[in-house]
C-alpha cells in the first residue's frame, strides 16, 4: 500500500534570520536548500514520487527550496515505511555535519592545542544537536485528500511536542544566535570563554560565533551584496556609464583590496566609514601586529599607526574618485528595503479547500501544478528579474520569497513581483481549476512586508520589521490579505508605517499611483513642502474627535497644495488627476492617518534617491 511522507527541517526563522551579515542571511537559506535537496534525493532511492516542491530537470542546480517535500512512497520487500524515514533523516543530517566539518577543516584556527581539541568537541556538539527533523508516513486507503489532511494534522501535533538534548554551556554567547556558546572569535577579540579559539579572517573584532554561527559565516562560496551594497547599487550603475566613473572605481576598489586584504565592501564608498575605528574593528589591516611583550596601550596605538597610514593611502584613491562622480551628481544611497512575502491561505490552497468542484478533482494533480507554477515563478523572480541593479533574493520558494531591493526600484519591483505571480501562479491555475472561497470567486495570491532601513541597522531589527510588517498586510484589522505593508525607519530613530491593498479596481495598482509620486518628487516637479504642510493640516483633523464630515476639505487641500508644490516642469492636469487618485484612495482605504504615512514614505526616499540635492524655493503655504 502506498503512503504519503511527510519530512520537514528545521529551525527555519531563526536558522536564516539570525543575522548580522546578509552573508549569512544567504548562508542560512543554501543550507537548508541543500538539506532538503539530500532528502528529497534519498526519498528517490525509494521510488518516491515527490509531489511538493516540484522537481524540474534542474534540480541539482536549484539553489532556493523549502524546509520540507511532500511524496508517495510505495511498500518495500525489505524496508519498512519507519527505516526509510531514519534513513532519510539520517543522509540528511550526515550531509549537515559534513557540510560543518568541510567548513571547520578549511579554517585556520588560532590557539592553544588543548583549547583547539576542546574547541572541535564543543563544534560537534552544537551542530549534532541543532536540527529538528520530523517526518512522518501516512496510508493513502485509496482516499488521497483525507490521508493528506491527516498528515498535515498528525506532523503539526508532532512538532508541537518538541524534543530536544540539554546542553550546559557557560559563558559568553554567540554574536548572531545569543543561544549557543561562542567558540570562535575574530583577531584581536577579548575573550573569556574557558576554551576558544581566533580566526584571522571574516570575523570583525570582538566578534564571537558559535558552531551554526561559523558555518553560515563560510559555508556560501558564491558572495552575497551587503546592505551598503544594495543601498548604492542604483548610484554604481549610473556611474558605471561614465568612463571616467568606472576607471576611478575600479582604482579604488583594488586600492582598498590591496592595503586591506582584499575586503572591499560598499561601505567604504561612504567618507564616513574612512576611520581607524572601522579599519581595526572590522579587521581589516594588512599589517601584523606583534603583541609580544607589549602592553594594551602600546598595542592599539601600533594598530591605530597601522591603519592611519592604510587610510593616508585610500584617501587618495577615494577623492579622485569622487571627484571623478561629481559632475554626475550621484549620491551613493544609505537605505534599502526588505521585501518578504507568502502566499494567502497558502494551507488552504495546497489542501485543496479553495477548489470549487474540490470533490471531483484529483488533488495530487492539482498540487502537482501548483508545485510547478510556484517553482517557475521562484526561478524567474530570483535568477531573471530580482538582479542588480534592482537587488538580490536571498530564497524563492515559490510562494515564499525574500528579498533585498535597491529603494530606487521598490515601488517596480514591488508591482512587477504581484503582476507576475499573478498571471504566473494565479491565472494559470485558474485555466484548469476552478478557484473559490464561501461562494464567490477566489484569486490566489500574497501579501507582502516591506522594511526601509538605513545600511547600519542590525540586520536583525530589519528582518524583524519585514516579518512584522507582512503580519499587519494579513492582519484582518489592517491589510486583510492580498495586500503590502510598508514599515520605514529612518537612522534618526523615527518610523513610518503604512498598509494597503495591491490595487482597487477603479485605480489599478496602488504602486504605480505612489511611483509616479516618487518620480516627481525626483525630478524635481513637485515640491517637498506639499508633504510637510499637507501633514501638519491633516494632522489637526486627526487630534479632533467630533463626528464631522472631513473629506471635502481633504479633497481640497490635496489638490490646492499639489498645485501650489508644482514646478513648470509638470502639466497642472496631470497634478490635478494625481491629487484626485490620492484622494480616492483614501476614500477606498478609510484611513486618513495610512495616507499620510505613505506620503511620509515617499518624500523620505525622494530625499534619499536624489542624486542631486537642490534647493527647493516653492512657497505653497
Amino acid at each position: 500500500m502506498k503512503h504519503l511522507f511527510l519530512f520537514t527541517i528545521g529551525p527555519v526563522q531563526s536558522f536564516i534570520t539570525q543575522a548580522r551579515k546578509t552573508q549569512d542571511l544567504y548562508a542560512g537559506s543554501r543550507i537548508l536548500s541543500e538539506l532538503c535537496k539530500t532528502g528529497i534525493k534519498k526519498a528517490k532511492e525509494y521510488q518516491a514520487e515527490i509531489i511538493f516542491p516540484y522537481i524540474d530537470v534542474d534540480f541539482e542546480n536549484t539553489k532556493s527550496l523549502p524546509n520540507r517535500f511532500l511524496a508517495i512512497v510505495p511498500k518495500h520487500e525489505t524496508e519498512s515505511f519507519a527505516q526509510i524515514g531514519k534513513a532519510v533523516e539520517e543522509a540528511v543530517r550526515h550531509k549537515w555535519q559534513q557540510e560543518a566539518e568541510n567548513v571547520l577543516d578549511n579554517l585556520l584556527l588560532e590557539g592553544k592545542i588543548k583549547d583547539i581539541a576542546a574547541i572541535k568537541n564543543d563544534f560537534d556538539t552544537q551542530i549534532t544537536n541543532h536540527l529538528e527533523i520530523y517526518w512522518l508516513f501516512e496510508a493513502i486507503n485509496n482516499d488521497y485528500p483525507s490521508a493528506y489532511e491527516r498528515s498535515e494534522k498528525l506532523l503539526g501535533s508532532v512538532k508541537n511536542v518538541r524534543y530536544f538534548n540539554q546542553q550546559i554551556e557557560q559563558g559568553r554567547k554567540c554574536s548572531l544566535d545569543g543561544v549557543n556558546n561562542a567558540l570562535f572569535f575574530g583577531k584581536g577579540s577579548t575573550v573569556s570563554n574557558v576554551a576558544s579559539a581566533t580566526i584571522a579572517t571574516g570575523l570583525n573584532e570582538n566578534e564571537g560565533l558559535s558552531a551554526i554561527s561559523l558555518m553560515k559565516r563560510f559555508f556560501e562560496k558564491e558572495s552575497f551584496p551587503s546592505t551598503a551594497g544594495i543601498a548604492t547599487m542604483d548610484a554604481i550603475f549610473t556611474a558605471f556609464k561614465f568612463d571616467v566613473a568606472i576607471l576611478e572605481m575600479t582604482h579604488y576598489k583594488d586600492a582598498v583590496n590591496e592595503l586591506c586584504n582584499g575586503n572591499f565592501d560598499e561601505q567604504f564608498l561612504y567618507e564616513e566609514n574612512l576611520t581607524s575605528k572601522y579599519i581595526i574593528k572590522n579587521g581589516y589591516l594588512k599589517h601584523k601586529i606583534n603583541s609580544k611583550g607589549k602592553t594594551k596601550e602600546q598595542i592599539d596605538n601600533e594598530k591605530n599607526e597601522a591603519a592611519n597610514q592604510v587610510l593616508k593611502e585610500l584617501k587618495k584613491t577615494y577623492d579622485a574618485l569622487i571627484n571623478a562622480i561629481k559632475p554626475t551628481n550621484i549620491k551613493f544611497g544609505k537605505y534599502y528595503a526588505i521585501i518578504h512575502f507568502d502566499g494567502d491561505h497558502m494551507g488552504k490552497m495546497l489542501s485543496g479547500k479553495l477548489l470549487k468542484n474540490r470533490e471531483s478533482v484529483d488533488l495530487q494533480k492539482f498540487q502537482n501544478r501548483l508545485s510547478q507554477l510556484l517553482r517557475e515563478f521562484a526561478k524567474w523572480a530570483s535568477t531573471k528579474y530580482l538582479l542588480a541593479p534592482k537587488g538580490k533574493a536571498v530564497y524563492a520558494g515559490g510562494d515564499d520569497f525574500l528579498g533585498f531591493v535597491n529603494l530606487r526600484y521598490l515601488f517596480e519591483v514591488m508591482e512587477d513581483l504581484h503582476r507576475n505571480f499573478d498571471c504566473r501562479v494565479n491565472k494559470k491555475l485558474q485555466e484548469q481549476y476552478l478557484l473559490g472561497n464561501d461562494g464567490e470567486d477566489y484569486n490566489f495570491s500574497f501579501s507582502a512586508g516591506i522594511a526601509i532601513a538605513h545600511y547600519k541597522e542590525p540586520l536583525n531589527l530589519v528582518l524583524s520589521k519585514a516579518r512584522e510588517a507582512e503580519k499587519a498586510a494579513k492582519d484582518e484589522n489592517k491589510g486583510d490579505r492580498n495586500a503590502f505593508c510598508i514599515i520605514a525607519s529612518k537612522h534618526s530613530g523615527e518610523n513610518h508605517q503604512t498598509y494597503f491593498k495591491w490595487q482597487y479596481n477603479e485605480l489599478g495598482y496602488v504602486t504605480t499611483i505612489v511611483n509616479q509620486l516618487l518620480q516627481y518628487r525626483l525630478n524635481d516637479q513637485l515640491s517637498s513642502k506639499f508633504f510637510r504642510v499637507l501633514g501638519m493640516e491633516m494632522s489637526r483633523l486627526l487630534e479632533g474627535t467630533a463626528s464631522y464630515n472631513f473629506n471635502p476639505i481633504i479633497e481640497t487641500e490635496l489638490k490646492r497644495l499639489m498645485l501650489r508644490a508644482k514646478s513648470d516642469k509638470i502639466a497642472k492636469s496631470v497634478v490635478i488627476n494625481l491629487a484626485e487618485q490620492f484622494y480616492r484612495l483614501f476614500e477606498l482605504s478609510g484611513n486618513l492617518n495610512n495616507l499620510l504615512q505613505l506620503l511620509f514614505i515617499v518624500d523620505f526616499m525622494a530625499r534619499e534617491l536624489k542624486f542631486s540635492e537642490q534647493l527647493e524655493t516653492a512657497d505653497i503655504l
